[in-house]
Formats: structure tokens, C-alpha cells, sequence
């Protein structure tokens, strides 16, 4: 299961390409903006100031706040910029699956975002930690980005649920419990590492997708008389 390289950051263009592929007059706020994602999931909204993203993206405070005006207008427009860069809103529904049967839709759209979480762990930390708080920043977070997400999630669960093909839970909860089980592992990257004792990087990610979605759909148990 091991590999001799992690693909995972390599795979997601880096903030250089990305830089690159933007005029010179809008750079500077595009580094304030991945700058703000990165310290926003790191250490949470009260943790980070508008001086330390000035810092980490290079340029004076002054740059922030002619761009953003404030944290909190700063806060949101980063995070549009997240899914935005990240394209989460269709990601479940591409047009290649309409051949599929529900269960397979789901299958395909939880492997996608299996992958979507190992390229972009800042995604999951930032949605623990606001959905942990709540408030204010929780509810414009799920007005504007993750209501359109899950209701695709929801959809998925509900059609294979009508098809017979997975448990009658309650839809929402179901699609909560599958987004932890497939975004955790990253997540919590440091604390599997430091439990571990190695590095994450170091599985394949299409392996560590398939034991997550085998747990999901077969369990951990092996059937009575079956051999490993």
C-alpha cells in the first residue's frame, strides 16, 4: 500500500501556477486570498489577524485591507474563493455518470471527494471547526457554499435508498457521516502521523480510497468463512 511519492499535492496546481495565470493587478489579492484559506483552516477565524495574512501573502497590511476592508469580508470572500478553486457545487453530479445506478453515482461522487480531501485538507478543517462553533460564519458558510453540496450528497443517498440498495437512515445524516469517513483521515493528518509514526503521503491515494469506501459499504467484519 505504500508509495515512493505523494501525488496528492503534487496533482492540485500549486498557488505559483495558479499566480501565473492571473494578470499582475489582481496577484496580490489572489496570495491574500490563499493565504487567508490556509491560516483560516489552520487556526480558525479568531486565531488569524489581518497582519499575519499580510505577512504569510507577502505584502503590507494596508494591501489586505484596501482589498478586503475587513476580516470578516476578507473571511468570505476566501472561502467563496475555496470552492470556487476547488469546484465542490458540481462535483457530484458530472454528466459521465448518468449511465450508472445509484449506488455506483454514490460510490463514484464519495471516491471523488475522498480525492478532493487529500488534495485540500484547509476544506474539512475549515467546515470542523466552524461546524463545531457555529454562529454567524456557519450559517453564510452554509447558505452560500454548503447547502447546494449537500443537497447533491442528499440526492445520491435518497436515490440509492429508493433503489434498495442502502438503509433507510435519514438521508442527512447518512451524507454527513460519509463526508467525515472520507475527508478524516486528512483532516486529522498530524494526529494520524503522530500515532502513526510515518507520513500520510506515504499510501497511494487511490488505495486509501478504496479502504475507505470498502469500510463504508462492506463494514470492517469479514464474512464468516471468508479468508482475508
Amino acid at each position: 500500500m505504500k508509495a515512493s511519492t505523494d501525488k496528492r499535492r503534487r496533482d492540485a496546481p500549486a498557488v505559483g501556477e495558479r499566480l501565473a495565470s492571473v494578470p499582475p493587478v489582481q496577484q496580490a489579492r489572489l496570495r491574500i486570498l490563499e493565504a487567508s484559506v490556509m491560516l483560516f483552516a489552520a487556526h480558525g477565524f479568531e486565531g488569524v489577524s489581518t497582519g499575519r495574512i499580510a505577512a504569510e501573502a507577502g505584502i503590507s497590511q494596508s494591501v489586505v485591507l484596501y482589498h478586503f476592508g475587513s476580516k470578516r469580508k476578507l473571511w468570505r470572500e476566501a472561502m467563496l474563493h475555496l470552492f470556487a478553486r476547488i469546484g465542490v457545487a458540481g462535483v457530484a453530479t458530472p454528466t459521465d455518470m448518468k449511465d450508472l445506478d445509484p449506488l455506483s453515482q454514490l460510490r463514484v461522487a464519495l471516491r471523488r471527494f475522498v480525492r478532493i480531501s487529500a488534495h485540500h485538507p484547509e476544506l474539512g478543517r475549515i467546515i470542523m471547526r466552524e461546524g463545531a462553533e457555529g454562529g454567524e460564519r456557519l450559517d453564510w458558510l452554509v447558505r452560500n457554499a454548503l447547502a447546494a453540496n449537500y443537497t447533491v450528497y442528499i440526492g445520491l443517498v435518497v436515490a440509492a435508498q429508493q433503489a434498495g440498495t442502502i438503509k433507510q437512515h435519514p438521508p442527512f445524516l447518512l451524507t454527513i457521516l460519509l463526508h467525515a469517513a472520507c475527508s478524516m483521515l486528512f483532516n486529522l493528518q498530524p494526529l494520524v502521523e503522530a500515532v502513526e509514526g510515518g507520513r500520510l503521503g506515504e499510501y497511494k491515494l487511490e488505495e486509501l480510497a478504496d479502504m475507505i469506501l470498502d469500510t463504508l459499504f462492506s463494514g470492517i467484519c469479514v464474512p464468516e468463512g471468508a479468508s482475508q
